[in-house]
Parts: C-alpha cells; sequence; structure tokens
C-alpha cells in the first residue's frame, strides 16, 4: 500500500522507545501518527507505543515528516501523554552529542536529564467541557463514527460534573477508565476524545506523576453572591466575612487554626451555599524561605571587577573565561552584574555552584539582588514534583535564572545568554554514576557552543588544567585583591610531631585551643575543618593487631559514638560496636584515629560554655540541615562550626576570624594523580572563610609532613606557586592537561574472574588502538588492582589509558566500550565502567 499523501502536517513520527535489550536501545523507530493527533505532534512529546507483543511502551518524538521510505507496514502510536514537549530538536541534538561523547545509550543519558519520574507516571485526565449543554454541539457528533458511544460519554460526564460553570472542577478519568467503561479500544477513544474535544464537549489535562508531580490543596473561597446571611449563625457569618476580601481563597487548615473552628462546619456551610471548598493545584516553592529577603539592587564594582565584567561582554565566546580572584575578591558580585546585563538584554543565566549547600547560599545573594519573580532552584534536595514544576517553567521560557547544582546542567532553559560555573575547581561537578559518568563544565562548554552563550568559569584556586587552558588562550581574569580593601589570613603551621614529643596527646594544638580562647572572649566564631566524619577512623585488638574491618569492604570501619555503632563509609554496612577481638577474643581493644565526632566531644569538653555546630554528611542525611545550620551560625547562633569539606565553601560570614585544620595531611596524602591539588583548593579554600569582615583572619593547620609542597604554598596563600610546581610534574608524567585519561573498571564477586576479563579487554584495546594506527601515541597503564581493591563484596580492577591522541583516540575508546557491551563476550556478574575524562584513580 503506498503511504498517506503528505497535507502540510506531519504523517509519521521517528520515536526512541525506551526499550531495555542493548542492541535497540539507540534505535529510532517509525510510527504513524494517527488522524487525531496530526495538529498536536511535535518533537519531545512522551508517547505510548506498539513494540513487539507490548502494547504501550514510553518512547519520546525525536523527529517529524510526511514521507516514509521503507517497506513494513508501519504501526501506530497509540497515545500521546503530553501534549507540551518536554524538550525540542535542539535539546535531542545536545542528548545525543552526549551519547556518543560518554559512550552512553540515548535512554540512558534522558533518564539522568529529565527529572525523575516525570514521564513514567504521566497521565491524561478528561474532564468535562465548556459545551457539555450546548445542544449543537452535541448533534454534530451524534451521526459519526462511535456516535452512540459519545452521546453516552457526554451523558456521563454530564451527570458527573459539579459545575459547568467551572468544568474543571468536575471529577476527570483516565482515557483508559473511559475506555473500559464505554467497551472501546484505546485507539477508538483517542479518536472518540479529539472529535470531542475539537467541540469543546470535553477537556483533556495531563497529570505528570500522578502521586507526586501535582500537588494540591484544599481551600476555602467565599460566594459573594449567595444570600444566605439569615439562615447563618453569628459564628458561621464571621467565617463569611473572614472570607470576604480573600480572594485567592484560604487553606482550610488556615481557616481551622486562625478562627478556631472545624472542617465540619465549613462543609456545613459549604452545604447551605455559603463558601465554596475546592482542591486547588500547590504550585511548589523552593524559594519560599527567601521570599522575605530585601531587594538590593546597586553596589559598585571595583575597578578589576569591572575590567572582568567588561572583558566578558566584550569578548568572544569562542571559550571559556577564567574569573581567578584570590578567596572574598568579590566574584558574586561579578556573576550578578553580568546576570543583569543578560536579564536586561533579553537572556536567560545558567548559575551553576558545587554542593546543595552552596545553592542556598548563592541564592540568598542574588534573591536578595534580583528579586525572586525570575529565580528557580535546581538540586537533588528538590523533589520530583518541584523539579517537575520547575523544568516546565524553564521549558516554557517563563524563569531567567537558574541557580543549581551538577544535574542543572541538563535544564531546558530559553535564550541562554551566559554560564556562570562557581567553585570550577570542585570535583563534585564530575557525576561518578550511574552512566553517563559526565562532567558539568564538560557538558556546559559544548552547551555554550551550541547556543553561542558565554562561559564563565570562577575560583580562587582553578583546577589545574583549566588555568593552563585559560593561560595559553589569555583568557585569565584577575581580581588580585580582597573586596574592601581586606587582607588575606594569616596562616600557621603547626607541627604535630612536636606537639606528640611535648606531651600533648589531645588532637587540637596548644596553639589551636589558645586562637579558640580568644576568639571565645571576644565573641567571635571559629571554623574547624576535618576531612573524616564519626568518633574514631579504627578499631584495633592491641593483643594481635586485628583491625576491624568493612566485611564487604578492604576498609577500616569508623565507630560513630552518637549511635554506638561501627560503619563502613563505601558501602553503608552497619554494625554493633564489637567486645572482643574475633581472632584472638581479646578484649583490649584500642581506638585511634579522629573524626568530626570525636574533635566536637573535645571542644565540648575544653570549651563548655562555647555553642558548638557540627555539619558532616550524618548530620545532612536530614533534609534541610545544611541550610539550617549554615543560617543559624551566620546568626551567630554558634561559636565553633566544626566540620568536613563543606564549610571550606561558599560561607560568607565576617565575624569570622579563625580557622583551625585537623590532620591537613589527610587531604593530599592519597595515590592519585590530583591529591597535591585537591589538597591544597581545600586548604586555601578553608584559610579563606577567615578574615572576610573588617576584623583580620587567622588559620591554624595542624600537619604532621610540615615541609610538603602542599603546606608551604598554602601557607603563603600563593596559588601561582603551586601551579607552577605541579604543572612542570604533570608534564614530566603525561597526566592531565597533556593527555586525555581513560579508566576502565572491572568489578566482579570472583576475583580471578575479574582480573581475567580486564586482561583480556585490555589486549582487544590495545589491538583496536593498532588497528587506528595509535599505537605510538597512546599509553596503557596496569590492569591492576584498584586502589580500594574490594567494596560490597566486589573485586576491583582497573585499566588507565593516556591519550595524546585527541578525539580520533577518544572514539576508539567509545567504540570499544559499546561493542564489548553489546557483545556476548560479557559475563553477567561482570561489571564494566568507563570513565572519560577520569579525575580520579581511587
Amino acid at each position: 500500500m503506498p503511504p498517506p499523501v503528505a497535507t502540510g502536517t506531519a504523517l509519521y513520527a521517528q520515536v526512541l522507545v525506551n526499550v531495555t535489550a542493548r542492541t535497540l536501545q539507540d534505535r529510532i523507530f517509525t510510527y504513524l501518527i494517527p488522524e487525531e493527533f496530526h495538529a498536536v505532534a511535535r518533537i519531545g512529546q512522551p508517547v505510548l507505543v506498539p513494540f513487539g507483543a507490548q502494547t504501550d511502551l514510553t518512547g519520546f518524538i525525536v523527529d517529524l515528516g510526511d514521507t516514509y521510505e521503507g517497506r513494513f507496514k508501519l504501526r501506530e502510536i497509540t497515545d500521546i501523554l503530553d501534549e507540551q514537549p518536554l524538550f525540542d530538536a535542539e535539546y535531542y541534538d545536545f542528548i545525543r552529542w552526549v551519547s556518543d561523547y560518554y559512550a552512553t545509550p540515548i535512554p540512558q543519558v534522558l533518564d539522568v536529564a529529565l527529572p525523575a519520574n516525570l514521564v513514567q507516571k504521566a497521565r491524561k485526565v478528561v474532564f468535562a467541557g465548556a459545551n457539555l449543554t450546548d445542544p449543537m454541539a452535541v448533534r454534530k457528533v451524534q451521526h459519526e463514527k462511535n456516535g452512540r458511544k459519545a452521546l453516552e460519554l457526554v451523558e456521563f460526564l454530564y451527570q458527573n460534573t459539579s459545575s459547568l460553570d467551572e468544568p474543571l472542577s468536575g471529577k476527570g478519568y483516565t482515557p483508559k477508565y473511559l475506555a473500559g467503561k464505554l467497551r472501546l479500544p484505546t485507539k477508538a477513544i483517542n479518536q472518540l476524545l479529539a472529535r470531542l474535544r475539537a467541540l469543546g464537549l470535553v477537556t483533556v489535562e495531563t497529570e505528570l506523576r500522578a502521586k507526586t508531580a501535582i500537588k494540591t490543596i484544599r481551600k476555602v473561597f467565599s460566594r459573594p453572591e449567595a444570600e444566605t446571611a439569615e439562615k447563618l449563625t453569628a459564628r458561621q457569618r464571621e467565617i463569611v466575612a473572614y472570607l470576604r476580601d480573600k480572594p485567592e481563597g484560604v487553606p482550610v487548615q488556615q481557616v481551622v487554626a486562625e478562627l478556631g473552628t472545624t472542617p465540619e462546619t465549613l462543609k456545613r456551610l459549604e452545604s447551605l451555599g455559603a463558601l465554596r471548598l475546592e482542591e486547588v493545584q500547590s504550585v511548589r516553592d523552593p524559594l519560599s524561605l527567601y521570599r522575605q529577603l530585601q531587594e538590593h539592587t546597586h553596589f559598585k564594582l571595583s575597578a578589576y571587577q569591572q575590567a572582568a565584567m567588561d572583558a566578558v561582554i566584550c569578548g568572544d565566546n569562542s571559550a571559556p573565561y577564567l574569573l581567578y580572584g584570590i578567596t572574598g575578591s568579590g566574584k558574586t558580585e561579578v556573576y550578578m552584574s553580568l546576570a543583569r546585563h543578560m536579564l536586561e538584554n533579553g537572556q536567560s543565566v545558567l548559575v551553576m555552584v558545587p554542593e546543595i549547600a552552596l545553592t542556598s547560599q548563592i541564592a540568598r545573594r542574588f534573591i536578595a539582588h534580583f528579586g525572586s519573580e525570575n529565580i528557580a532552584l535546581w538540586h537533588s534536595n528538590l523533589s520530583d514534583g518541584e523539579k517537575a514544576d520547575t523544568w516546565q517553567k524553564l521549558n516554557n521560557g517563563e524563569l531567567k535564572i537558574l541557580i543549581g547544582a551538577r544535574s542543572a546542567v541538563w535544564a531546558p532553559m530559553k535564550r541562554l545568554g551566559l554560564i556562570m560555573i562557581d567553585e570550577e575547581h570542585e570535583s563534585s561537578y564530575k557525576q561518578d554514576s550511574p552512566a553517563p559518568r559526565y562532567n558539568a563544565k564538560t557538558l556546559a562548554m559544548e552547551l555554550a557552543r551550541r547556543t553561542g552563550a558565554r562561559l564563565l568559569l570562577g575560583s580562587a584556586t582553578p583546577e589545574v588544567a583549566v588555568f593552563y587552558e585559560a593561560k595559553a588562550g589569555k583568557r585569565i581574569l584577575h581580581l588580585p585583591e580582597r573586596f574592601g580593601g581586606r587582607q588575606l589570613a594569616k596562616v600557621s603551621i603547626v607541627d604535630m610531631k612536636r606537639e606528640r614529643a611535648q606531651g600533648n596527646r589531645n588532637q587540637l594544638s596548644r596553639a589551636l585551643d589558645e586562637e579558640l580562647l580568644r576568639n571565645l572572649e571576644t565573641g567571635e566564631q571559629s571554623i574547624i575543618l576535618l576531612n573524616r566524619r564519626g568518633f574514631y577512623t579504627t578499631i584495633q585488638c592491641t593483643t594481635c593487631d586485628y583491625i576491624f574491618m568493612c566485611p564487604d569492604c578492604d576498609v577500616a570501619v569508623t565507630f560513630h559514638r552518637t549511635r554506638n555503632m561501627v560503619c563502613c563509609h563505601y558501602c553503608g554496612h552497619e554494625g554493633e560496636r564489637p567486645q572482643y577481638c574475633p581472632v584472638c577474643a581479646g578484649m583490649e581493644l584500642s581506638h585511634s584515629g579522629v573524626g568530626t565526632q570525636r574533635i566536637e566531644d573535645e571542644l565540648v569538653r575544653k570549651f563548655p560554655e562555647a555553642r558548638v555546630l557540627r555539619l558532616d554528611s550524618d548530620v545532612m542525611q536530614r533534609k534541610h540541615a545544611h541550610r539550617e545550620i549554615f543560617e543559624a551560625f551566620s546568626a551567630g547562633e554558634g561559636d565553633i562550626l566544626i566540620g568536613t569539606q563543606i564549610v571550606a565553601k561558599g560561607l560568607d560570614v565576617g565575624n569570622v576570624t579563625l580557622v583551625g585544620v585537623v590532620s591537613a595531611d589527610s587531604a593530599f596524602a592519597l595515590p592519585d594523580y590530583k591529591s597535591a591539588e585537591r589538597g591544597f583548593q581545600l586548604l586555601t579554600q578553608v584559610a579563606g572563610r577567615a578574615g572576610r569582615g573588617d576584623k583580620p583572619g587567622r588559620v591554624v593547620i595542624q600537619a604532621v609532613q610540615t615541609q610538603h609542597m602542599v603546606l608551604l604554598h598554602t601557607e603563603k596563600q600563593d596559588y601561582d606557586g603551586f601551579y607552577e610546581e605541579e604543572i612542570q610534574q604533570r608534564e614530566t608524567l603525561g597526566f592531565p592537561p597533556f593527555s586525555q585519561l581513560f579508566r576502565f573498571i572491572v568489578s566482579c564477586e570472583n576475583e580471578k574472574k575479574g582480573q581475567q576479563f580486564i586482561q583480556a579487554a585490555a589486549l582487544h584495546l590495545r589491538e583496536s588502538f593498532g588497528q587506528a594506527g595509535l599505537e605510538q601515541q597512546i599509553q596503557l597503564m596496569g590492569p591492576a588492582p584498584c586502589v580500594l581493591p574490594r567494596i560490597q563484596a566486589r573485586y576491583r580492577f582497573h585499566l588507565l589509558v593516556k591519550s595524546f591522541a585527541g578525539e580520533p583516540a577518544r572514539q576508539v575508546v567509545a567504540d570499544f566500550y559499546r561493542q564489548t557491551l553489546s557483545g556476548s563476550a560479557l559475563p553477567e556478574d561482570i561489571n564494566f565502567i568507563l570513565d572519560i575524562d577520569a579525575q580520579s584513580l581511587l
């Protein structure tokens, strides 16, 4: 049968179907578009389609056309789940690029990009339409195909609608329910609803994620036209009067609380016609906590800040700019000034921060500056419903500024003019799992290239590779002075070996004790950094030296005293505190090492009058805990804030004049090519929390390796000196930015099986490079056991690839990985992972 003749509307849809088979995951399938959907079909719409023996798989329309050159008989789209597209053609093209670059199937990329369950639980709901009582409209359908069924449906909706003046206040029904009631197949009910909808007899709304996306609240509305005053008691008239000047309605709970009434009384008043109760959609508002902030729209930029802003606005957008400013130099003011310029020119702005906690910090600054109407937040602590609301507003172009963590890079922003990535050096911009294991900075660069947006990276301690590229391209915008002329804090290094030799067995040095006491006496605040949570980090038998390990990982368990439990910080295993050694049955167990809980305990013991706050991942398991603690500390409700690396980022409290670092060596003692870089960044960033107000700051860093190059440069807060020393070592060893680094990771419950698999993979990969003529531009390192050789009862091996061949080598790596996953040589119990642009070797 020849294909239908094109009539100006799309007849065929290319659909990306959500199938699980690896060999089909990136395949696009052609479907006929039923006549009732011709006028509404759009790229980016979620649809239901038949596939194989299944009749209702979800998918997305990714292209439309009016011709079909194939020979196979096509099946029809069953339903369009949401007529509002979730993305457009340009967005889908970006998704395809990500899929190719990170060797990840497109459906997996979409699973990460789109808010969770945005599509899977979408459903249509049919309501009575405004013309339901119009005889002319009804007569038009009664003589058509399924006309009797159409009249039956009209009568059913009429009988079950509470108010035809407000049609959406009636009860809604899903097409599936109506199909069952009318005994019609899905295709027929869709055709019938399309005709009824065109005549205004029904309206069809889409509920996204029915269980969570649409949140409703029961409100009370006044009915000023009602003549019921003579029927009401004085108490009832008081309730009616309360509602009279509130046409937007009042939540039932608020009326009950403020007037001391009951829900039953309100229902009685509704039956008398004196008021109206209604379930209305409640749009979630993640910014509600900031609505009361006073707006500040003016501040004066320094000469350095103005020069940086002018360079971004007047320069080209061919590559990222690096805003390199010492801690406290006023990078946020530059961000806000650039954002204002973009908004004035009708463009939108994406602001990315590395941590959930920092989202609220910078959001406070932006909302106080711009107001809250055009700003949205995006991070993993938002509910699925909050993300769904925000996604649709962004997709509609209703919001102009988005502030969020890593995943904000996926947001469908319209007229994007500027992307700003604050604290760009942070490792949290890289996703470790699940696939795609993307770097948000890499995606932002590609997004900027596609949209023409400018990209600004900001940091006081830039990533070495980023600084290298910006320096080579002369795109460094330097802020060498603290805002307001304030000085950097003075840094002191304390040798803990000497402290121990002099009899100090505490975790805090005498110098840090003295400085803490001084701050408590003067009413100034202090921050203590220790990058380990828990109370003790190691439990050991003093008889046989057995160390208590996680049963599933090659990692020592950590004792958490508040719960009297031992925990593994890698797999989450928990157990009771051991009472004896399982090897020799010895009862003498020593507890060594130090965690945040133990430091907290020592601070409370030494300074009982101090108000001590703790912030680590244990505390942050409670939603909004980080924001509550930050706000309490910023408001002066705490004297000492102790925490892991989260306290080194984004805190700008003028009364903080002291920062202490315990066990600083742990920041740079890991067997990783970026260990020194991360250590310097962490120590310099936390030092920058001190002295941001009018009073000078002091920093006390406790360490054992006091002559390590990281500490020597941190003491001077000398990034340039650190960079020169580090970049020379990178060049000598051939690590990024002088190469591209790929890491293959294999895990298996059977150690020998996992080892054999990665050895075979290394051999085949080397052959692939040889066939491509790239063997001389590649270095293979390994395979070898990972630094942590066993996690979650699985043995781990890795293979590193240093590439000096650019994009051709990346393509070889990606093709090899895809072929291995899709082939029959991958055993079921083998996990095989590819990390492109690996940031860690642990």
